[in-house]
């Protein structure tokens, strides 16, 4: 998702709003790390994954096009991993 600060999200609806893609992974017990490499470039953003080859063979989850960004922004990577480890059921 995108947001410059100025956007005030509170719900689902709200984030998905400014979402610009994502995508699944079976990454749970999964015996290797999980590999994840954003790129940006030429206005371009692009999110791959790479679940068993050590970041060897990436798969695309996502490509943003035509989105310029300022210098000095962070990238964020987040995992829901379900009601079983997300403590909503704790």
């Amino acid at each position: 998702m995108e947001n410059d600060g100025s956007k005030h999200l509170s719900g689902r609806r709200d984030y998905l709003s400014v979402s610009m893609g994502g995508c699944f992974r079976e990454y749970r017990n999964i015996s290797d790390p999980a590999w994840c490499r954003i790129s940006y470039a030429e206005n371009s953003l692009k999110v791959e994954m790479d679940l068993r080859q050590h970041g060897k063979a990436y798969s695309t989850c996502f490509e943003h096009h035509a989105l310029k960004l300022p210098a000095h922004y962070f990238f964020g990577i987040s995992a829901k991993s379900g009601q079983h480890l997300s403590g909503s059921n704790l």
